[in-house]
């Protein structure tokens, strides 16, 4: 996953020098920092750990399902189901913490549907302590709950929480409204055909299968609310939470590109749409027992749809910038390295440098920051740079140069002054860090 050494680093720094590289709160880390510590090997922990939350979640959501329909056989649809889908295992490499907060989640839904209010608002903290977006969505549900039953009782402690946990950094706070900038848009999406579209180069024939699968859940559940007309147990949790969960997981008017908000949020689809169907799916057992065994067969093949050459980042490369980079310069002299995320993370890791995935600090001595620039050429930078400002620009790679972050500002307002579109496109498509850190980022944090 991109995010595999973040953790890995998180993990290292907790366990080597008693704090966290990146002051986050969230549960992940002492998760994976206490494998790390049993295991004495970082990245096997992370792999290891994965793998649990995977297998957690698919379980938790068979729990779940049974508990609410009493039909084993609607567990072992959604368990089957979820075993095949690419989209889950793609989610769970590429995001654990959601995966975590995903398993709480379902914990929580299932509590606060049987009215056990200790064990539903255990959960909710757990939520919330373990990622903003699941966080979020158990607000809502909370508040609509509140809204409905009108049980004020439980709305100033619901508030205080909220308040208490939003001075932790890591957790929910209203400076993540921020999130949403740019996140919307005015002409409608379809999540499932957008998702397709993103991964078009990378996806494989099970993959779009089980995309087409989606859609029909998708279809056969709006069916099945449309169609119910009896709701058992809690009304609010059938009529209003699940509806409205099922119509964020793929909200049309929520923009789709690699890590937005929407295309987060759909990734949570498949344990949402089928938990939904599958409660609802119990009549044709036959179909059911064929259709579960179907998933089980083709799971043998469908984890392949994960190719970490495609979906992962270039390690091998990574590491071998990191080498020369450990080989050219000390981090005494240069104590902060400017780069993307992901190579930013090994960095950390394996190095004493410090490492950024944004602009420096206004404040801080440029001549003393390194900056590693990925997706341009030799040619690019002495169309900018005059003969002596070339000598500052090393080769670390065929994608890779390094300079001081001096001679990347004097470069970088030139290339804005000549407004050189080709450019400007190839340092955004490099993911070369350009903007500040936000506020959301920064809140509790040194700078």
């Amino acid at each position: 996953g991109w995010d595999g050494y973040y953790y890995v680093m998180q993990s290292h720094s907790w366990l080597t020098y008693g704090h966290l590289q990146s002051l986050d709160y969230s549960l992940i880390y002492p998760y994976f920092t206490l494998i790390s510590w049993i295991t004495g090997d970082y990245l096997f922990a992370f792999k290891f750990g994965t793998a649990l939350l995977g297998g957690a979640l698919v379980s938790v959501s068979c729990v779940f399902v049974y508990k609410r329909s009493g039909h084993w056989q609607a567990a072992f649809l959604i368990g089957s189901y979820l075993l095949f889908s690419p989209t889950l295992t793609f989610f769970v490499s590429q995001f654990p913490k959601n995966v975590m907060s995903m398993i709480f989640f379902m914990f929580f839904l299932l509590y606060l549907i049987s009215q056990n209010r200790k064990a539903a608002i255990s959960f909710f903290l757990l939520c919330v302590f373990s990622h903003r977006m699941i966080g979020g969505l158990c607000i809502l549900i909370l508040t609509i709950y509140l809204l409905k039953n009108i049980r004020w009782q439980w709305f100033i402690p619901f508030v205080l929480v909220l308040v208490l946990a939003s001075l932790l950094p890591g957790i929910l706070h209203f400076s993540d409204l921020m999130r949403f900038e740019g996140q919307f848009l005015t002409i409608p999406q379809f999540a499932p055909f957008s998702f397709y579209q993103i991964m078009e180069q990378d996806i494989s024939l099970l993959w779009i299968v089980e995309l087409l699968v989606l859609i029909g859940i998708i279809v056969a559940s709006v069916w099945q609310y449309w169609k119910k007309r009896e709701y058992r147990a809690d009304a609010v949790m059938n009529r209003i939470v699940w509806p409205v969960l099922l119509i964020i997981s793929i909200f049309p008017f929520l923009k789709m590109d690699n890590g937005s908000m929407g295309y987060r949020f759909f990734l949570v689809a498949p344990v949402l749409w089928s938990s939904y169907f599958s409660l609802n799916t119990v009549g044709n057992k036959p179909m059911v027992y064929f259709t579960s065994l179907s998933f089980i067969f083709f799971s043998f093949f469908s984890y392949r749809s994960y190719d970490p050459l495609k979906h992962d980042p270039p390690n091998d490369l990574y590491s071998i910038v990191v080498k020369r980079l450990n080989e050219q310069h000390q981090p005494n002299d240069y104590p902060l390295v400017i780069v993307h995320k992901s190579l930013a993370e090994m960095i950390i890791y394996e190095t004493s440098f410090d490492a950024l995935n944004w602009n420096p600090p206004t404040h801080a001595d440029t001549d003393k920051i390194l900056r590693i620039v990925s997706n341009l050429e030799l040619f690019h930078f002495s169309k900018y740079l005059d003969r002596g400002e070339m000598n500052a620009v090393r080769k670390l790679s065929q994608q890779y140069y390094l300079m001081d972050e001096t001679t990347w500002r004097v470069y970088l307002d030139r290339v804005y002054a000549s407004n050189d579109a080709n450019i400007l496109e190839l340092i955004h498509r490099g993911k070369n860090p350009i903007k500040d850190r936000p506020e959301y980022l920064t809140k509790g944090k040194k700078l």
